[in-house]
């Protein structure tokens, strides 16, 4: 077995009662204050992630960062080496850049629906992913599963204001977790501040 090297992080319970992540003080440089995140129930045992040597890695080791454009806008595998552990499930990334935005704002680079298939999601459905079919919509991360059967990408764009808010619905039933995104995120710092 070849030896692993990960990044350790910590969570800890900010004032507001949040979860964020820290970044361990083995590196040089401090991690950035990520803004205000909402307090939100986190649901991981029913995130779509892959126990790799007792870790619960989240898509499939790809870099969440990689997908939105500060990240470059495409998928891109993530490394070992550059590792973050949030909210018990582990990150990984292509570049120590892209780890330093996700410590900085976890909530905006996390998957929806814990990671599994949007399209499968809206059907109450969880289905794997292939994690280069992805969309990016209201800041969220949407990945599907695009395979020997079906590309559901591709379904999803057909009809994707319907598709989204019965997902949406399932996924807060199923999980608990409340919906995440920009506007979400707006509506739940403005009613924490009044």
């Amino acid at each position: 077995m070849k030896p692993v090297l990960i990044t350790l992080t910590f969570l800890a319970l900010a004032p507001s009662g949040a979860l964020r992540a820290q970044q361990a003080p083995a590196t040089a440089a401090p991690p950035v204050a990520a803004p205000a995140q909402p307090d939100w129930h986190r649901a991981p045992a029913q995130w779509n992630v892959a126990d790799e040597d007792h870790a619960k890695l989240a898509l499939q080791g790809w870099d969440p960062v990689a997908y939105f454009p500060e990240g470059g806008g495409k998928p891109a595998e993530g490394s070992e080496k550059l590792s973050v552990v949030q909210g018990g499930i582990t990150y990984r990334f292509a570049s120590d850049e892209h780890r330093k935005l996700f410590l900085a704002d976890p909530w905006k680079y996390e998957p929806a629906y814990g990671g599994w298939c949007a399209y499968a999601m809206a059907k109450g459905e969880k289905v794997e992913v292939d994690p280069e079919s992805f969309r990016i919509l209201d800041g969220r991360l949407f990945v599907f599963y695009d395979g020997l059967f079906a590309n559901t990408r591709k379904s999803w764009l057909e009809d994707e204001v319907a598709l989204l808010r019965k997902a949406d619905e399932a996924w807060v039933k199923l999980s608990g977790e409340k919906n995440r995104g920009d506007a979400a995120r707006a509506e739940a710092l403005k009613a924490a501040t009044g």
